[in-house]
């Protein structure tokens, strides 16, 4: 039985002209995964020689591609996606608690504290989230309170 040697990952040509698929074939969903696919694969790549000091012995292809992604990017290496995926759900849940506390006339310090032990969840992370102004999550809650303004309907009204 002969050793198993680990499996190397697809070729650089392969990720170089999947990363840059051709106008035309971008409106196929899979042609679009597989470029996103192969262009993380190659900045993961880029980032391991950079680690190392590498940069210099790194395939040419490589660096073309990635120092396109960067200048598409303002000059920064395009932030590799995945990790932990976003808990919108549960975030919203403890904003609205800590909004209905405050609301009911808590002071947000013990509003938060409230929130996290109820939700099971760290004070830090609640007051976090209280205090997130981004765009996406602004949106979010926007939302749900024009949602909660709205009045319910009863089922014999949806028909």
């Amino acid at each position: 039985m002969s050793p198993s040697l680990p499996c190397p990952g697809p070729e650089i040509g392969t990720l170089v002209r999947d990363a840059e698929p051709r106008a035309a074939e971008l409106g196929d969903p899979q042609v679009v995964r597989k470029r996103d696919i192969a262009r993380e694969e190659l900045v993961r790549r880029y980032r391991a020689a950079m680690v190392k000091g590498e940069l210099k012995s790194l395939d040419p292809q490589i660096k073309l591609v990635v120092d396109e992604l960067r200048r598409m990017n303002g000059g920064r290496l395009p932030k590799p996606s995945g990790g932990r995926p976003k808990d919108s759900h549960n975030r919203l849940s403890i904003w609205l608690a800590v909004r209905d506390a405050v609301d009911a006339g808590a002071p947000v310090g013990k509003a938060l504290k409230d929130a996290a032990k109820a939700r099971k969840c760290s004070a830090s992370y609640a007051t976090a989230i209280w205090y997130d102004r981004s765009e996406e999550w602004t949106r979010l809650k926007d939302a749900e309170i024009s949602r909660r303004r709205r009045p319910r309907r009863g089922p014999e009204e949806l028909l």
